[in-house]
């Protein structure tokens, strides 16, 4: 089994570069394209169930595999807008990022540390599902071009400070039941990349634990 490092994990631990971040997002879109052209919703995507495994490639676990439900894939769109802030915010302590999906969520105030990034962050979590743009959409925009290796491998990751912090404001959208996850295998968790079909064939076999 090789090793991976939760989403959730490296953001408490560190800030990442905006290179680095752009491509994880890039991944993340592509991979909710691909399923979203299945009729599949992920339906509770956070940092929480996203994984980086030893090659740096993005994986994405927990899948709601909601299919035909009254809601549609817009749901998924306002959680990447949450994503897309969580990975360019450079938070350096818990309770700063959380003050900063708070302000967002409740305001649609960004801090200084997205400038330039605001549009699509915005764009992403509109108030009216309708007005969020698809991932086909999404996949034109310039930030989902690809990231040069020399710009996604600066890393200048920044310890982050959790010494009495207040825990970090709950990101997740709408529950549906979660699936432990923790000790699938790697051949187990969805990769998000090039090759859909190696996903769908993932959500089949998760789709008989549901």
């Amino acid at each position: 089994m090789g090793v991976m490092m939760n989403l959730d994990y490296l953001l408490e631990q560190s800030t990442i570069s905006k290179g680095e971040a752009l491509k994880y997002f890039r991944e993340i879109v592509r991979g909710l394209d691909h399923i979203h052209g299945k009729k599949i919703i992920h339906g509770d995507l956070s940092r929480k169930n996203i994984f980086i495994d030893a090659s740096n490639v993005i994986k994405v676990a927990d899948f709601g595999l909601e299919t035909g439900a009254p809601i549609d894939e817009k749901i998924d769109i306002y959680s990447l807008g949450i994503l897309l802030l969580e990975l360019l915010g450079s938070f350096t302590t818990m309770f700063e990022r959380a003050h900063a999906i708070t302000n967002l969520r409740q305001m649609r105030v960004l801090p200084e540390s997205v400038r330039g990034y605001e549009d699509y962050i915005l764009q992403l979590v509109a108030l009216s599902p309708g007005e969020r743009p698809s991932t086909r959409e999404i996949l034109t925009w310039p930030i989902c071009a690809d990231v040069s290796s020399s710009e996604a491998d600066d890393d200048d990751r920044v310890p982050i400070r959790t010494e009495d912090e207040p825990g970090a404001a709950d990101d997740d959208p709408p529950q549906k039941g979660d699936a432990d996850v923790s000790d699938m295998e790697d051949d187990d968790v969805p990769e998000v990349g090039d090759t859909g079909e190696q996903v769908c064939e993932v959500f089949r076999r998760l789709t008989c634990v549901f």
